[in-house]
């Protein structure tokens, strides 16, 4: 036999080939990464619209939280190429065999817990934080939002109290040193400073009006007569307090996350028969005024095809339709309180592992 034959189908033979731990490192963080932050954002949408409705029928809400998700990834791959090595020749297409073979599975595992007891009373039943809320002004949030949906009271005017016993109206004057503030906030004459002080944070309002004449612009003085502030100062403090203003501060009382998702429950749309037969409270006789946010909630036997949000609730969808911006603003400020009120909850947070190997 030539030397060379021989050669030859032992090359043939030694020539196999095993794939196996591809990486996918780059790959899986750049799928990954987006859908898994798409994933928790629209389960966190639902979850929120959910208890909206359940407090709609004086169902008890719940919530529960991701802290870990772990996904683990493999995949393997094999080609081999073999020859006969009992012929005098190799030919291709008689004595030369290929094989491929591959694999791959992914195992998520996703851990979750119910937030209950002291946890519920600290994230939904605590009033939020005024350094939190009026940060969000300095972030360029509306006022109308912020005040609107995130204050009980500003000083001795209180706003709107919606719920199944009933709705209060906000008093006028509230509506108006809203407004008033929104304004001011707009147009550079108030401006808002927010201090760390441990926990919480300390928040003053600045008056940047006046001129050089002794004269201030009529919105601040209006609204300076309206929560009783001095005509001097330039500066106040925010307070968590009921009662009469002291000199040099501003009381507030903020809402609790329970209280803001109450204010929305009265704006969901209900049959008529499950008010007739006491499953929920009847909607606003009144429309509400132009400072006081007011989402859309529809609701029918069947899913929307394009909605923003939508959950299923005793066999009826509930949704907000995608081409409502109003209301998709308001429910995203929501979503963002919540966001807020959880990045400052003690012990572990969310942990996402992506094993790339």
């Amino acid at each position: 036999m030539p030397r060379h034959a021989t050669r030859s189908r032992a090359t043939a033979l030694l020539l196999a080939v095993s794939l196996t731990g591809c990486s996918l490192g780059p790959a899986v963080v750049q799928h990954d990464q987006l859908g898994y932050a798409a994933a928790l954002s629209e389960a966190g949408k639902r979850q929120t619209l959910l208890n909206v409705v359940k407090l709609r029928y004086a169902d008890v809400p719940t919530f529960v939280s991701v802290n870990q998700l772990v996904s683990a990834y493999t995949m393997q791959g094999g080609i081999g190429l073999g020859s006969n090595i009992f012929t005098d020749a190799i030919r291709l297409g008689e004595d030369v065999s290929i094989g491929v073979n591959g694999s791959f599975s992914n195992t998520p595992t996703i851990t979750y817990t119910p937030i209950r007891g002291r946890e519920f009373a600290r994230l939904l039943l605590a009033p939020l934080e005024p350094g939190e809320l009026f940060g969000l002004l300095l972030a360029g949030v509306p006022a109308e939002l912020v005040l609107g949906l995130g204050i009980h009271s500003l000083g001795n005017l209180r706003n709107e109290k919606s719920g199944a016993t009933g709705s209060v109206p906000a008093h006028p004057q509230f509506i108006e040193a809203a407004g008033l503030t929104g304004q001011l906030l707009d147009a550079g004459l108030l401006s808002v400073r927010i201090e760390p002080n441990g926990i919480a944070s300390r928040v003053h309002l600045l008056f940047e009006g006046g001129t050089g004449n002794g004269t201030v612009d009529p919105r601040e003085a209006r609204l300076r007569k309206l929560l009783g502030l001095d005509a001097e100062s330039r500066e106040f403090k925010v307070a968590y307090a009921m009662g009469e203003p002291t000199p040099g501060v501003v009381n507030i009382r903020t809402r609790s996350l329970v209280e803001v998702l109450g204010q929305l429950a009265a704006d969901v749309a209900v049959p008529s028969s499950d008010v007739e037969e006491g499953r929920t409270y009847a909607m606003r006789s009144q429309p509400r005024p132009p400072m006081q946010p007011q989402i859309t909630v529809e609701n029918g036997f069947f899913a929307p095809s394009d909605a923003y949000v939508r959950v299923d609730y005793n066999g009826r969808w509930f949704w907000i339709a995608n081409d409502d911006l109003p209301s998709k603003r308001i429910f995203s400020f929501v979503m963002l309180l919540f966001s807020l009120a959880q990045q400052t909850r003690p012990g572990q947070g969310p942990i996402i592992t992506i094993p790339a190997s």
